[in-house]
């Protein structure tokens, strides 16, 4: 199947239809032969990042430019003093008095060479494998209170087997209290699946931008980038942190009663709490 053609951006605005071969990474734009020959003769635009077409295939350079603090500003310059981006308004509101402030070009000199691409790369990494580890957990805990379920479920027959008919009733009973208890349980750890399997889609997609980033972007947006997600990157370990010490392990356990005569109830289901380890 040929591929789509894409057409030339500043050509469509001027009502011409040229097929694009380039594509600007910092004007945001899809250049044919000719404006791709301009764009680069053009002084003010020569330092533009420029890449094949194809490589935007299914692929967007999704940085956040605009400055946490000002909306209507975007990040043009990196504070050393603080390790962070900064716009034009931040310098004059918050870093006046910093005395290592470069712009986004300067310092992201070496950036693909950098300890901070090396420290991202091993975050998201080690994210990475507690999560395939969380997701492989949950996994198994699916199987085993499934497993939980039937073992019980032997267990209350083999229990029957010892009772009188007029029993069948509590019986039944029984049987629903597993039931319910297994739903309850795997609605929770379903919830939980489904939770691990987002996050790892997240990270998944943040360390797919990295390698994009670091093979076809420019050293500028690789240090955006790199720098925007470093929180987010944060989070996730933060709140994978908390999360899988508190992760319960609940399988189900039947307990008969000793005397048959007497009893009242068929016996009752509970959980059995276990943390991940």
């Amino acid at each position: 199947m040929a591929s789509k053609i894409v057409m030339c951006d500043p050509c469509s605005r001027l009502n011409k239809s040229s097929e694009g071969f380039k594509y600007c990474t910092d004007c945001e734009d899809t250049l044919c032969t000719d404006c791709a020959a301009l764009h680069s003769a053009v002084k003010l635009l020569a330092s533009h990042h420029l890449v094949d077409v194809s490589v935007t295939t299914g692929n967007t350079f999704n940085i956040k430019k605009v400055c946490n603090d000002h909306e209507d500003m975007c990040y043009e310059f990196y504070c050393s003093d603080h390790d962070c981006l900064i716009c034009r308004t931040c310098i004059a509101n918050t870093h006046r008095t910093c005395g290592k402030i470069q712009p986004i070009e300067v310092a992201a000199k070496g950036c693909k060479s950098s300890s901070i691409l090396e420290d991202v790369s091993k975050d998201i990494a080690s994210l990475l494998i507690s999560t395939k580890t969380l997701l492989e957990d949950r996994q198994k805990k699916k199987i085993s209170v499934r497993q939980s379920k039937a073992k019980v479920l032997k267990e209350i027959a083999k229990f029957r087997q010892d009772i009188n008919d007029h029993l069948d009733q509590l019986e039944n009973k029984c049987r629903s209290e597993v039931d319910i208890l297994e739903r309850i349980i795997s609605q929770t750890v379903g919830n939980e699946l489904a939770d691990a399997d987002k996050r790892q889609h997240v990270i998944q997609e943040i360390w797919q931008q990295v390698g994009f980033f670091t093979k076809n972007g420019s050293e500028s947006q690789l240090f955006i980038f790199l720098n925007t997600v470093r929180s987010d990157i944060s989070r996730q370990a933060a709140s994978l942190q908390d999360i899988i010490p508190s992760l319960e392990t609940n399988d189900l356990e039947f307990e008969p009663l000793d005397l048959i005569s007497v009893m009242k109830s068929f016996g009752s289901v509970k959980k059995v709490l276990s943390h991940v380890q």
